[in-house]
């Protein structure tokens, strides 16, 4: 998992830095949505996959997936304090879930609060509710939501409507829900904070660049902008005509396209977009037609798999098994032994075939081995949607420390 971290948060930094410093100020806002929601997307899938190569039956290669070791003796208290700080860890994840839902939802049931008992009208699939319930005009999926003291009616070449009409047309909420859901689920990565004040800010770019096309008069429209300066965004899922930055938009409104400043952003963007894009989409595994066989591979042959065999619940409970069962031999005086085994996972979850690379006595060894083998099924491992063998290799270290005769210690 923090592998998977890691890797998304390095990518969502690439390709927000690239933003920032290529595409922000440039005006082509339909290319930057989509880069933005692309980035994400990319970002989050490109660690999931990995390359796979084609398994032949006659030439099959079982990939060696080397364990994490298990300790036994006075390190084995390790094993339990690394369990309680993970669930530690998951309590305080799980809590900034719940709470970051709770809000999500609320924020939800505050529309239809907005909307009830409020006088409505629809044209051409809008809802435009009246409600004296907020003081500013904003939208959310297919409402545009009126305060009552200032509007009687809808007037349809009014800027501010037309600003809220363009959110819904282009379907800006899909936008500030999905970045939303990311927020709760990462609710602790800063970056996706950034995102969605960039996704918002470009949706006004976007809303902006429409009602003056409709318009055709920047200069009443940047006056409307300007007198609105003031006012408070108070919604955080729908899009409103008072967001803020002001000045950003005041700027963007009157920047002119430089066609060669577009071209090489996003030329460098697209490039960058689609090096991690590859990486994202193209791990497929190619399923060629072979001759069917019913020889059960060796473990010396090798195979490689698209998703490796795991035991329930994790290997943090296949340690505490293990150590549940395993009991010191008698011949062991103490200090340290590493022991190294290796066994193969079959289709149906069960180990068989262990092999001893490096023992401690023959009675240890086949303790350990019977402590492998009856083991509850793993779930085995799969390569093109069919479950296969796969081949792990496992540390023992026992280490012991001789107990101190109390009656030896001098007062």
């Amino acid at each position: 998992m923090m592998i998977y971290l890691l890797k998304t948060t390095l990518s969502l930094i690439l390709l927000f830095g690239v933003y920032k410093l290529f595409l922000e100020n440039l005006k082509m806002h339909q290319f930057k949505r989509f880069y933005l929601l692309l980035a994400l997307i990319c970002s989050l899938c490109f660690p999931l996959l990995k390359f796979s190569e084609t398994a032949l039956p006659w030439d099959a290669n079982f990939t060696n997936t080397n364990l994490q070791p298990i300790l036994i003796g006075s390190q084995s208290a390790l094993v339990t304090t690394t369990d309680h700080i993970t669930g530690f860890v998951g309590l305080i994840y799980g809590l900034g879930v719940l709470l970051l839902s709770c809000k999500f939802i609320l924020n939800l049931v505050k529309f239809q609060t907005l909307q009830k008992g409020q006088i409505t009208q629809v044209k051409d699939g809008i809802e435009y509710v009246f409600t004296s319930k907020t003081s500013h005009t904003f939208a959310f999926w297919n409402r545009i939501y009126l305060p009552k003291e200032r509007f009687d009616n809808v007037d349809f070449s009014n800027e501010i409507i037309l600003h809220e009409t363009a959110h819904i047309k282009q379907f800006h909420s899909a936008d500030i829900i999905f970045i939303e859901i990311l927020k709760i689920i990462f609710w602790f990565n800063p970056i996706f904070y950034l995102y969605k004040k960039a996704i918002s800010l470009n949706h006004e770019f976007l809303a902006d660049e429409s009602v003056i096309k409709t318009t055709q008069n920047t200069v009443a429209y940047l006056q409307i902008l300007m007198q609105q300066q003031t006012q408070i965004h108070a919604q955080t899922l729908g899009s409103s005509f008072y967001y803020q930055p002001t000045k950003k938009r005041f700027m963007m409104t009157t920047k002119t396209i430089n066609k060669r400043k577009n071209n090489l952003a996003q030329g460098i963007s697209s490039l960058l977009l689609a090096t991690i894009a590859v990486f994202s989409v193209q791990a497929q595994t190619i399923n060629h037609s072979a001759p069917s066989t019913t020889e059960k591979p060796s473990m010396n042959e090798f195979q490689t798999v698209e998703k490796i065999a795991t035991y329930p619940g994790g290997m943090s409970e296949f340690n505490k098994y293990f150590i549940s069962k395993f009991r010191t031999p008698e011949t062991f005086d103490g200090g340290v032994a590493k022991l190294i085994f290796q066994f193969m996972v079959e289709e149906d979850g069960k180990i068989d075939e262990v092999k001893i690379l490096r023992g401690l006595d023959e009675k240890t060894d086949l303790h350990i081995i019977d402590i492998l083998k009856n083991s509850i099924p793993w779930i085995p491992a799969e390569n093109g949607g069919k479950k296969v063998r796969s081949l792990f290799t496992i540390p023992v270290t026992i280490k012991i420390q001789e107990e101190v005769d109390d009656s030896s210690i001098t007062k």
